[in-house]
């Protein structure tokens, strides 16, 4: 798999890379409270994909693919602003 920056407009999606990203860390933040790193989601498959699951529904973005959620929380904890 190779390494891709994020483009929103790929999937639909009307805003810049920065503020999708920002996005994506704060659901994720809500999501696990704190109480979880990406790194222990990613150890858990079914609630990586559920986390996954739980975006696509709030933001409005079916056909989101779970990769580019999760990547994008990678991201930005990799490349914070």
């Amino acid at each position: 798999m190779s390494k891709r920056s994020i483009n929103p407009a790929e999937h639909n999606i009307d805003m810049s890379a920065d503020d999708f990203m920002d996005l994506m860390v704060d659901a994720f933040s809500s999501h696990t409270r704190g109480q979880v790193t990406l790194d222990e989601l990613l150890l858990h498959p079914q609630d990586a994909f559920n986390f996954c699951e739980s975006v696509r529904a709030m933001h409005g973005f079916p056909d989101l693919p779970d990769q580019i959620i999760l990547r994008s929380v990678m991201l930005r904890r990799k490349n914070p602003k």
